[in-house]
């Protein structure tokens, strides 16, 4: 019998590759292309390196989130993993995992786990991601997402604020340790993806 994982992959493959713009100008130019594929083993250890880049700059993860690469790898083993790369040099920009929401106690809720590489961002990945992560999780059958974000994470609390459909639904007082020692809460946002599957394939470009 398949292994979760090995499922999770096999059905993630008949969703990607494919080719899409990161953002459009105000006058509705596509702009930087870029290749969403399934994420490699490798890419998955990049991730990680990614989170802990953030997790020390205090964006958007816990510093004692993630204390050892296992611990990542064993807490997304049964997601769908998904690596945004630039369509040109293959450098891997961003990336977002859909696994099953911890918040739920069914198996029909997605919550994300998104990064954006931290010399990359304020380029409209994170938007992409969002789009993506809302996306794909219809395309899998999930009914629903849960996003969460730190408080102090503004830059992902607008980009949450500004799709249609999430709304917030609950706070934690304790949501993560920062570098400094302060604890800030997290913000839990839902949307409802059982009406409008069709709604976001305009993501992903023929």
């Amino acid at each position: 019998m398949l292994s979760k994982e090995v499922q999770a992959q096999r059905l993630l493959g008949t969703l990607v590759p494919f080719v899409t713009s990161a953002a459009a100008s105000k006058d509705g130019e596509r702009k930087r292309l870029v290749l969403v594929d399934a994420m490699t083993d490798a890419q998955v250890s990049e991730m990680y390196t990614m989170i802990c880049s953030a997790a020390a700059a205090g964006q958007g993860f816990g510093v004692d989130e993630y204390t050892k690469e296992e611990d990542f790898r064993r807490d997304i083993a049964d997601g769908y993993r998904f690596a945004i790369m630039d369509k040109n040099s293959g450098q891997l920009l961003a990336a977002f995992i859909l696994a099953v929401s911890k918040y739920s106690r069914g198996c029909h809720v997605a919550d994300p786990f998104i990064i954006v590489r931290d010399d990359q961002r304020g380029q409209g990945l994170g938007t992409l991601c969002l789009d993506l992560c809302v996306d794909m999780a219809a395309r899998l059958g999930f009914q629903g997402m849960y996003v969460d974000t730190f408080s102090n994470n503004r830059a992902m609390i607008r980009v949450i604020e500004s799709f249609p459909g999430f709304r917030q639904v609950g706070c934690l007082p304790m949501g993560g340790l920062m570098t400094d020692g302060q604890v800030v809460g997290t913000v839990i946002y839902y949307k409802d993806l059982r009406s409008d599957s069709q709604e976001w394939t305009s993501v992903v470009d023929s």
